[in-house]
């Protein structure tokens, strides 16, 4: 029972004794005979799943609100300092039995959205994701006299029985989207799971390879290249890491899948322009141009689904010809060992954070066989 908005006006530490007042009055209106509405609120977070689709965006807000008292109030409820849009969502199946079975909840969403912006916010997102498997569910309750007195300030202020208190809620029901069951022209339907719900669920859930990193390269994990905000949003300003694309120093084509490094082995070494280390403007990467001139030694990258895709030109080709075509293009591609990932941060700082000494392997040297 705690505000969570970090900027909400009283957003205070809760004393022992403030979270014993709000307890008290909490069930004293729950086990009223004539209660306040009881008022149910939505949360639907879906920032790990940006993450694992590589779509962050640290300037988006990856929590949508919503409530569907609409009997209640036509319009937004304000709640801990948030702002929660009625939206024609139903929900249903929440309810705990006695048969020692987990609640598996469903979720509905109106495929008209009436131009609510969350909602559209949030069709927007999922037309992206392709699903919302794996998004988080919050559901809140609270009484109605416990709302933020901003709610009250289109009739001048909070009426008499009301008492404003943003601890007093039930406790949040947490539940995970676990897959679609209905998509028709009226509605999407999903069902719930919670996260103690291990039925089904295989041991280990993620491969422990010794010999191999499992995050996907200049992806999510790899780190090897990186937006300049994304640096700063996740690692702090202090923080270097290559980032690729047009920046000088950034995040270089270096080897093929068999670590053969392109510099010393597929190109000659008299050859400089791949490494891209230097401070002109001969140095920057620019994305595929059917129009360009490419000589033996150029880099250039093809970008799908918010990733870069880096070639480097092996022989000169024909103008227009687009990758990939082995004949004059190799890809930098990592080999996925401890060696590619050396070959790619050997010249980079790495004694700073977040690495300290240490390479970004998403792989488990240490589960190998002791011999």
């Amino acid at each position: 029972m705690s505000a969570s908005n970090p900027n909400y006006a009283d957003n205070v530490p809760m004393s022992t004794g403030q979270a014993a007042i709000s307890l008290r009055t909490l069930n004293t209106q729950a086990f009223n005979l004539t209660p306040t509405a009881l008022v149910t609120l939505y949360e639907i977070d879906v920032s790990d799943l940006r993450y694992e689709n590589d779509t962050f965006n640290p300037d988006e807000e990856p929590v949508f609100r919503f409530h569907n008292n609409v009997k209640l109030f036509a319009n937004e409820i304000k709640w801990q300092g948030y702002t929660y849009y009625p939206a024609p969502i139903s929900a249903q199946g929440f309810e705990y039995s006695s048969n020692s079975t987990l609640p598996t909840p469903k979720i509905s969403i109106a495929v008209p959205d009436e131009n609510i912006s969350d909602l559209v916010r949030l069709k927007k997102t999922l037309k992206s994701l392709g699903d919302l498997a794996g998004a988080k569910l919050t559901r809140i309750r609270t009484h109605a006299m416990f709302l933020d007195a901003d709610n009250w300030t289109v009739i001048g202020g909070t009426p008499p029985g009301y008492s404003p208190d943003p601890y007093a809620q039930f406790e949040p029901d947490i539940y995970f989207f676990s897959r679609k069951s209905a998509d028709n022209k009226n509605y999407l339907e999903f069902e719930l799971t919670s996260f103690i719900d291990l039925d089904g669920l295989k041991l280990p859930n993620r491969l422990l390879l010794s010999q191999r990193c499992t995050a996907r390269y200049r992806g999510e994990g790899c780190l090897y290249e990186y937006e300049a905000n994304r640096v700063t949003a996740e690692h702090g300003s202090d923080s270097v890491l290559p980032i690729g694309g047009t920046t000088d120093n950034g995040a270089p084509p270096v080897a093929n899948r068999k670590d053969e490094t392109f510099i010393g082995n597929l190109l000659p070494s008299s050859i400089k322009a791949v490494n891209y280390q230097s401070n002109s403007s001969e140095s920057q990467i620019t994305a595929f141009s059917s129009s360009q001139n490419y000589k033996v030694g150029d880099a250039f990258y093809v970008t799908k689904d918010n990733l870069k895709y880096y070639y480097v030109v092996i022989q000169e080709p024909p103008i227009g010809t687009p990758p990939p075509n082995d004949n004059y293009y190799e890809a930098d591609e990592c080999s996925k060992t401890v060696h590619g990932c050396e070959l790619r941060w050997g010249g980079w700082p790495i004694d700073s954070p977040p690495f300290y000494g240490g390479l970004p392997f998403v792989g488990f040297p240490g589960a190998n066989r002791i011999r």
